[in-house]
């Protein structure tokens, strides 16, 4: 069971949500329940601790007095790095604030919009996410962007390769983010659960779907492709066959 977890300042607005999330959780038959359901996010920060995990999080970013949605999102995401954050506003303007955060999150929800279409996308994604990555609580690794320390757990990490600007990208479920550092020691702190498909990218074994021969392509669970390089081809083959038993 995943538990959903709501701070929104505005009584009415919370127990719209609360609505909008049963009825979806209800019709869809997803595996959710509702965990609690916030005023303050200093009351959400002190109990989530004892939250049910995996949990997704439905954050208010305007919640009048006090810290606001993206104070608590960064104190979620040290406390549970394999947390789902969506943020839910009218401040279509504060959306910048997210990525200049870094604060990996899986939507921004408009209040004036379709707001149950858009928390019935979320909870899918969430279950689709959990469903193939599991939840690991301890398994998290560090990483490093400038002055900034950011959590992940292995099972979310779809890949990690170097970039155009020679920095690192991670893929996850929830998008991708920088990070510095050298790809050889990412491999060595991510372990044997990667692989290197080519001189400039690790993919995560869990998550991979199928193998394009044709365009010696590994097709992960998210649908991207990352491609083997030339003189790998046939060993990514032959491991593909033994692992996911694939016909020869």
């Amino acid at each position: 069971m995943i538990s959903v977890v709501i701070c929104e300042d505005q009584e009415e607005e919370r127990d719209r949500l609360i609505e909008d999330m049963n009825a979806v959780i209800t019709i869809e038959e997803l595996d959710f329940q509702i965990a609690g359901a916030y005023r303050r996010a200093e009351d959400l920060i002190r109990e989530l601790p004892d939250i049910p995990k995996p949990c997704v999080y439905f954050l208010d970013v305007d919640l009048g007095e006090g810290q606001d949605g993206f104070d608590a999102a960064l104190k979620i995401r040290r406390a549970d790095p394999s947390a789902v954050i969506a943020f839910i506003t009218s401040h279509k303007e504060l959306m910048g604030n997210v990525f200049a955060m870094q604060l990996e999150t899986m939507d921004y929800i408009n209040k004036d919009g379709a707001m149950s279409e858009r928390v019935k996308l979320v909870l899918k994604r969430a279950q689709q996410k959990y469903r193939y990555c599991g939840y690991s609580w301890n398994d998290t690794v560090s990483f490093h962007s400038g002055q900034t320390v950011f959590f992940l757990s292995r099972d979310e990490i779809i890949a990690v390769r170097t970039s155009e600007s020679r920095r690192l990208e991670i893929d996850t479920w929830n998008g991708s983010r920088q990070c510095s550092g050298q790809l050889k020691d990412v491999a060595a702190m991510l372990g044997d659960g990667f692989l290197k498909c080519e001189r400039g990218c690790l993919v995560n074994r869990k998550h991979i779907k199928g193998y394009d021969r044709k365009e010696g392509a590994l097709i992960m669970v998210n649908q991207k492709r990352y491609y083997v390089s030339e003189r790998k081809k046939k060993r990514f083959y032959e491991e593909m066959i033994k692992e996911m038993g694939l016909p020869q």
